[in-house]
């Protein structure tokens, strides 16, 4: 029996999410307020991306992170080229930066507050986010935590920065997973 390639085994991890009956689904929508639609959409967005990922960490350990970062990566980079031809967005400095990332998290149900905004430094606090309340949830210790949000968010949100302006840094500063009181992230542009 051949080893499997690493791909073959996250599609087998991924053929053991459970499906389900789309009619009947879209019977129980059909009859929802839209508050409650968007509320029960972004619930299970989340909680997929959680169990992808936490799956993902605990089969492949190292290797995992470097899966995931690809996946989110190679994903956000597509995204934010869509984002930015569709809005016709043309500058490419900071604040875009910061904007974007704070309209793709408030989707998610993350709650931010922009606390520095120019065109070369950025910085959010981010108060409430579903990735860190819905993993304490399903149990998972903050040290847990703090390895998917950084593999998760420092790829989404460096990849989300590089796209806009190669030139533009994102960092973490701060994390609720290692007991601050939110998380704060900063976007600079590189002198040149």
């Amino acid at each position: 029996m051949k080893p499997y390639t690493l791909a073959e085994k996250v599609i087998k991890l991924i053929s053991k999410i459970r499906p389900f009956k789309s009619q009947e689904v879209l019977r129980i929508v059909e009859k929802m307020p839209c508050e409650e639609k968007y509320r029960r959409i972004r619930k299970a967005l989340i909680s997929t991306i959680l169990a992808f990922s936490y799956e993902i960490l605990d089969k492949y350990g190292r290797s995992g992170e470097g899966i995931l970062k690809e996946i989110f990566t190679k994903n956000n980079e597509e995204y934010m080229k869509l984002s930015l031809d569709l809005f016709n967005i043309k500058e490419r400095d900071a604040r875009t930066a910061c904007s974007i990332i704070t309209a793709s998290d408030a989707l998610i149900g993350v709650e931010s507050e922009i606390i520095e905004f120019s065109p070369n430094r950025c910085v959010r606090k981010i108060k409430k986010c579903p990735i860190y309340s819905e993993s304490r949830k399903i149990g998972k210790k903050d040290d847990e935590i703090l390895r998917l949000c950084k593999v998760i968010m420092q790829s989404l949100c460096t990849s989300s920065a590089k796209a806009i302006n190669p030139n533009l840094d994102y960092e973490y500063k701060k994390w609720l997973a290692k007991g601050d009181g939110y998380c704060e992230e900063v976007i600079t542009m590189k002198k040149p």
